[in-house]
């Protein structure tokens, strides 16, 4: 077994004893959208894993040529103790494709063994900055593949989100997901429906 092969395994390994707490802080709340200016339902949703998140790793090629997911068990593992946890705690996400999910991510750190302990102390206190490895992209790859047929339908669903890397006295991740309504579209356009916008949209709606 080589280096990488004993990585992934430890990976593998180590999301096999994570604790994960969710809760479900805001379940079916109405909130006025001004932009739509109706009155929609929102689910938000608070996952607390007491582990940093591994981030994606590069597809490697197996045996017969064929490229393959490295993280693809720790994906898997994550994704079951996630719905675990939900069916005791008998939280049901509707994941419908029309749903819209905004994200907020936290990746806490402890500091490194190497840092002083005046250093350990600024970086606890947020003066030092959490700026090395993992990347923040690679990190949210893992996270939406885990939660993927969970929380959303797809991760094409989430159209915004918030990344944090900062330093803590125990590592973990916390991941915030407010899941949305779309407002519904019906009846036919007039006139009166456009006097309050703009001349661009107005003329482009025109032209439709």
């Amino acid at each position: 077994m080589g280096i990488a092969e004993k990585t992934v395994k430890k990976k593998n390994e180590k999301i096999k004893e994570a604790n994960i707490i969710i809760s479900n802080y805001n379940d079916n709340v109405k909130y006025y959208d001004s932009e739509s200016q109706e009155y929609l339902k929102s689910v938000s949703i608070c996952i607390t894993i007491d582990q940093c998140i591994e981030p994606q790793m590069r597809p490697r090629r197996g045996g017969f040529g064929n490229l393959y997911d490295p993280l693809e068990k720790y994906k898997k593992t994550l994704r079951e103790k996630v719905k675990e946890q939900l069916e005791i705690n008998n939280i049901k996400i509707d994941i419908s494709e029309d749903k819209y999910i905004k994200s907020t991510i936290v990746l806490v750190k402890e500091p490194p063994t190497t840092f002083t302990k005046k250093e350990k102390l600024n970086a606890l206190l947020g003066k030092l900055k959490f700026n090395k490895k993992p990347d923040i992209d690679n990190c949210v790859k893992t996270i939406y593949d885990s939660f993927e047929k969970i929380f959303f339908f797809n991760d094409s669903q989430v159209i915004s989100e918030t990344f944090t890397k900062k330093y803590g006295t125990n590592d973990s991740t916390i991941i915030y997901l407010d899941i949305f309504d779309q407002p519904k579209i019906t009846g036919r356009l007039n006139k009166k429906d456009l006097e309050y916008y703009s001349e661009n949209i107005v003329d482009y709606i025109n032209k439709s």
